[in-house]
């Protein structure tokens, strides 16, 4: 080297170029080391796995881990993106895993906000959601711990005439949010309509319709389809335009969607159901405690007769098939009905004991004497229970 400068070299700048070739040489590695520390302490201490699902809080990204690399980790996203993101950047900063709690299924809590008029009591409508969302499973919805309803708020500031309510639920799929949220706006907005109670919309939304003589039209159109319905019930047979008329003034639109249980086996339910719309399978309890097909009823069918007349507890559990539509008779409803004409009850009776001896007979092989009698002993039974049921003997 000390011959070097003999020869025209510069000792000097030879020593600074290589200062700054290792400087540039260091800074190009930084990231890469980085990675790739960072890429050994997400395999060692296990904190994110593949298969999780997480939240990247700086950016509000949610996707599921598919690879740890040395360099990079993979994360799919619901909508069918790949991200690829370094591990220096993914250790620094904070990582929400969702669902994910040590020894636990995994599940993640969810909110579903809906608006009911102010004017029904919150206490009615948190129960008449509750028991919806609760009365049959929803797929991808946690039996444990069970959906909830709460009222978030009831409009303070006076502007909007309606109450903020929220379902929450535990997501168990956590790829099929949207749809499984969707399946839970069904039941509520189903359950509401049940009850007659409407969604509401901010007071200052005003809806005008000057179009009266088709808004008749349109309700007139309704009502003969439910006095068609009420017509087709075979137990109905019997009762005048003038008593249809009645029942159907009285009747409630009932509406359920598939998988939605319509009534439960040995439940105290004392009301019919029309169906006008879709189909729903009857079920009955085993002696294992499973539940066994027994029919399928399509519409126009009905159920629920004995309940409505007699108060007897459900014979079997009635689950809708797809989303359907029901007329709901309720007892209140039928006593107009019988206390204007009481020897209505003798008739009743004898269509329901008739109704059910045929359901016996092809199970018992009885024969036509035997029918007979069967039929004549139940349709007293029955019309003592109706009597019963109405206090007709009072």
């Amino acid at each position: 080297m000390w011959a070097m400068p003999r020869f025209g070299v510069n000792l000097t700048s030879i020593v600074a170029t290589s200062a700054v070739v290792t400087a540039v040489i260091g800074l190009s590695l930084q990231s890469t080391l980085g990675n790739v520390i960072g890429g050994i302490a997400l395999q060692v201490d296990d904190s994110i796995r593949e298969g999780d699902w997480i939240e990247l809080l700086d950016t509000r990204t949610q996707g599921q881990v598919k690879k740890v690399r040395w360099r990079h980790t993979v994360i799919e996203t619901r909508d069918w993106d790949t991200l690829i993101v370094p591990n220096s950047q993914l250790l620094g900063q904070t990582i929400k895993v969702l669902g994910k709690r040590e020894g636990q299924p995994t599940q993640h809590r969810t909110w579903v906000h809906f608006n009911v008029d102010h004017r029904y009591p919150p206490g009615d409508v948190i129960r008449i959601v509750s028991e919806a969302l609760r009365s049959s499973s929803i797929p991808g919805v946690a039996a444990h711990p069970p959906p909830d309803v709460v009222c978030l708020d009831l409009a303070r500031d006076g502007k909007d005439s309606f109450g903020l309510y929220a379902v929450r639920y535990f997501l168990t799929d956590l790829e099929r949010d949207d749809p499984t949220s969707s399946a839970v706006r069904e039941r509520i907005h189903a359950a509401l309509r049940r009850a007659q109670i409407p969604l509401a919309l901010p007071a200052q939304t005003l809806f005008v319709n000057h179009e009266d003589q088709k808004a008749e039209r349109k309700r007139e159109k309704r009502n003969a389809r439910i006095r068609a319905a009420l017509r087709g019930v075979p137990l109905f047979s019997q009762l005048s335009d003038e008593e249809i008329e009645i029942l159907a003034d009285s009747a409630k639109l009932a509406p359920f969607v598939a998988g939605e249980v319509v009534t439960r086996q040995g439940a105290q339910a004392n009301w019919l159901y029309v169906l006008i719309h879709g189909e729903v399978e009857v079920r009955v309890a085993t002696d294992h405690g499973d539940d066994r097909k027994v029919a399928v009823v399509k519409a126009p069918g009905f159920f629920g007769e004995m309940a409505l007349l007699t108060g007897a507890p459900r014979e079997a559990t009635v689950v809708a098939l797809e989303d359907i539509e029901c007329l709901r008779v309720d007892k209140d409803d039928f006593r107009e009905v019988l206390s204007r004409r009481p020897e209505l009850a003798q008739e009743l009776s004898m269509l329901l004991a008739q109704r059910r001896v045929e359901l016996e007979s092809a199970r018992d092989n009885l024969d036509a004497v035997s029918r007979s009698r069967r039929v004549q002993t139940e349709r007293k039974r029955i019309l003592e229970a109706i009597r019963e049921f109405f206090a007709m003997n009072d």
